[in-house]
């Protein structure tokens, strides 16, 4: 839970009690604290010196040198914040607000001077009905209400360059890819409604299953897409035009299938091979090139719970919330080829 400090400032002058008269005041927030806990990174460090996180409906810029708060200038209409990113190398600050109507839309600001600079939003839908307000205006009122297929973002990824941005959900099947700069959108394939008992529809592949709890974009193509549902199935996918296609994959298809071995995260590595690394709850590592299976690193029975990975210039970083963190480095084979193993 956020708490907000507010100082109150007279417009015009200063109260007379003794006259019974009194100016307009205007509330200037000056310190807000907090953290909201219950988003995904609700902290990041948006250069050097500074670091952005979420409180409440606001997000606070601080300036660890000039020991400071600043704040992103966020609409009236946005009523919560429900995930953000940031990319210090673009200087920017994603957030995935809604407007209290299940509505959502992505804001990109500036990390330096805290302004907007691009709406982002998913693809129109045929039988959306519009609210008040063009959407050319910018407003949040232009965004529509949900529908089955259209629900709240709760996870934000930057590309490597930070040109693009992609948006899923856990509470649906649901990824986006934005390009930045001119705001068009990639999204996976509607699915068709199908007619279930009583008469209701759903649509087919937004199950709880196939729910997106993490998602990432590829270290050396942002056109491809990889993520991790709930039902612990690593997926890729290919941003084709406005389209995400699943890659058909036959290492996938065998993941998929893997029996008592569910991927909890995941990272792409920086290195020219084009490797991602895949944690899963059997406290093993399994690095994906392409169609192949370069090798599976035991990280052993110290991870309980849930799994966090970060990337290096040599290998990543594993981590659970036992405590422990193990470093996990890329070697070379006798024959050539390239293996991870455990380094301390």
């Amino acid at each position: 839970m956020a708490c907000e400090g507010v100082v109150a400032t007279p417009k015009n002058g200063t109260s007379n009690a003794a006259s019974g008269s009194s100016t307009s005041c205007a509330l200037v927030k000056r310190a807000v604290y907090g953290v909201g806990t219950n988003l995904r990174n609700p902290v990041a460090y948006a250069d050097d010196e500074s670091l952005a996180h979420v409180a409440g409906r606001t997000v606070v810029v601080y300036d660890a040198t000039k020991k400071r708060q600043s704040f992103l200038h966020v609409p009236n209409q946005v009523k919560k914040i429900r995930a953000m990113a940031v990319h210090a190398g673009s200087k920017s600050i994603a957030i995935a607000v809604s407007n209290g109507e299940d509505a959502s839309a992505v804001l990109v600001y500036d990390a330096e001077s805290l302004k907007k600079k691009k709406t982002l939003r998913r693809a129109e839908r045929k039988q959306t009905p519009v609210t008040t307000a063009s959407v050319t205006t910018g407003s949040l009122n232009s965004m529509k209400p949900s529908t089955d297929d259209e629900m709240d973002i709760d996870g934000l990824a930057f590309s490597a360059d930070g040109s693009s941005i992609l948006g899923y959900s856990s509470s649906a099947e649901t990824l986006a890819r934005w390009n930045v700069a001119d705001g068009s959108v990639a999204e996976l394939a509607s699915q068709r409604p199908n007619i279930v008992a009583g008469g209701s529809s759903r649509r087919d592949g937004n199950t709880t299953e196939s729910r997106i709890v993490e998602a990432q974009f590829s270290s050396r193509d942002e056109d491809v897409v990889s993520a991790i549902c709930t039902s612990g199935v690593f997926k890729l996918y290919r941003a084709q035009g406005k389209i995400l296609k699943p890659f058909v994959v036959k290492t996938l298809n065998e993941l998929q299938k893997d029996v008592g071995r569910r991927a909890v995260a995941h990272v792409w590595l920086d290195d020219d091979d084009g490797h991602v690394a895949i944690g899963t709850d059997a406290n093993s590592v399994i690095i994906l090139n392409g169609e192949t299976i370069v090798c599976t690193v035991r990280v052993g029975a110290r991870l309980p719970g849930a799994m966090t990975m970060k990337a290096f210039g040599g290998g990543f970083i594993v981590a659970g919330n036992g405590g422990e963190i193990i470093f996990v480095e890329k070697v070379a084979r006798r024959d050539g080829s390239s293996a991870y193993e455990v380094s301390k």
